[in-house]
C-alpha cells in the first residue's frame, strides 16, 4: 500500500487533478499503528482481494475532519469496503497549513492488498506520516488556538505560527504578502529606533493601512529599522518566549521616532480587538 500527494499513480481513465500551493501538509500521529490494527486480521486471500488495488480519495478538511471520501478505481465491492472504510476512519491527524492557515488537501491512497506491503510500506514512507511528538504537538497547539472561541486564550509561542495567524487576521483580499527585512530607499522611509531593555528576540510585523495587502517582517537585533515614510501603520512586536510578550503600536511615519517598548502577555480576545480597533 502506498499513498500520492500527485495523481501520476491514478489510472489514465479516472480524473482527479488539483491546483493548490501549500506550506505545511496535513500530519499523523499514529498512522502506522491505525493501519497495522485495522488490517492485522483482514484474509485477503479468503476475500478474493490478495493483489487488488483500490484508490480512495479523500479530502483532509481544514477543520480537521474528513470528508467527500469516495471509490475513484474499484477492484470488487468488498474489497471497495474495505479500503474505504479504512480511510474514512483515519483519526489523530491535523490538516495542512498555508500561510499560516488551515486548509483542505485531497489526498489519493493506492491500497494495495498485500500483508507485506501494508506491514513494511510507511518504513520509508513521506514524513508527513511520521510527525514526531514535538511537531504533532506544536500544530496541535495552533489548531486549538486558531480555532478556539476563548478569548482568554494565551498567545500561540511559535512566532511563525504567529506571524501566519495574523496574516489570516488582515485577510481582507485574496493573499497577503510578508516582506522580510524588506529594503526600503531613504528617501521613501523614516528609521524607527527602539528603548528596551533587551531587544534581542523580538520581532515586529508591520501593517502599511493603505497596502492592506502587504505585511512588513523585522527582526529587531539591531535597534533601529526602516518604513514606509508618511504612511498611517500598525505596529505588533512579538517577544519570543515560553509566555511570548506582545505590543501593539499605530503610527503616522511623517519622520524618525523612538519607540518605548514595554511588552505584555496578551490573549488571543485582546490581541483582536486592538487589531479591530487599528485597522480599517
Amino acid at each position: 500500500m502506498a499513498a500520492q500527494v500527485k495523481y501520476d499513480t491514478i489510472p489514465s481513465d479516472i480524473v482527479v487533478s488539483t491546483r493548490f500551493a501549500i506550506d505545511e501538509l496535513f500530519i499523523f500521529k499514529d498512522f502506522r499503528t491505525q493501519t497495522l490494527n485495522y488490517f492485522e486480521n483482514i484474509d485477503f486471500e479468503t476475500l478474493d482481494c490478495y493483489g487488488e488495488i483500490v484508490f480512495i480519495e479523500s479530502i483532509f478538511g481544514e477543520n480537521g475532519k474528513l470528508k467527500n471520501t469516495r471509490i475513484v478505481k474499484s477492484a470488487s465491492p468488498i474489497c471497495d469496503s474495505i479500503a474505504f472504510n479504512f480511510v474514512n476512519g483515519l483519526y489523530g491527524w491535523l490538516p495542512g497549513l498555508q500561510r499560516g492557515r488551515f486548509i483542505d488537501i485531497p489526498f489519493v491512497f493506492p491500497i494495495s492488498f498485500d500483508s507485506s506491503k501494508i506491514s513494511n510500506g510507511y518504513v520509508h514512507s513521506d514524513l508527513f506520516f511520521h510527525a514526531t511528538n514535538e511537531e504533532y504537538r506544536k500544530r496541535k497547539e495552533y489548531f486549538d488556538f486558531y480555532f478556539s472561541d476563548n478569548y482568554e486564550q494565551k498567545i500561540i509561542n511559535d512566532y511563525n505560527l504567529f506571524k501566519g495567524f495574523i496574516t489570516q487576521i488582515f485577510r481582507s483580499k485574496n493573499s497577503v504578502f510578508i516582506h522580510t527585512d524588506h529594503k526600503i530607499k531613504r528617501k521613501e522611509s523614516v528609521i524607527l529606533k527602539f528603548e528596551a531593555h533587551e531587544i534581542k528576540h523580538i520581532h515586529l510585523l508591520v501593517r502599511d493601512i493603505q497596502k492592506d495587502w502587504m505585511i512588513y517582517e523585522y527582526n529587531l537585533q539591531k535597534g533601529e529599522i526602516r518604513v514606509p515614510q508618511n504612511r498611517e501603520l500598525f505596529l505588533i512586536f512579538y517577544k519570543e518566549g515560553d509566555n511570548p510578550l506582545i505590543q501593539t503600536k499605530t503610527i503616522n511615519s511623517t519622520e524618525n521616532v523612538t519607540i518605548n517598548l514595554e511588552l505584555e502577555e496578551y490573549n488571543k480576545g485582546r490581541l483582536l480587538e486592538e487589531i479591530k480597533k487599528y485597522s480599517p
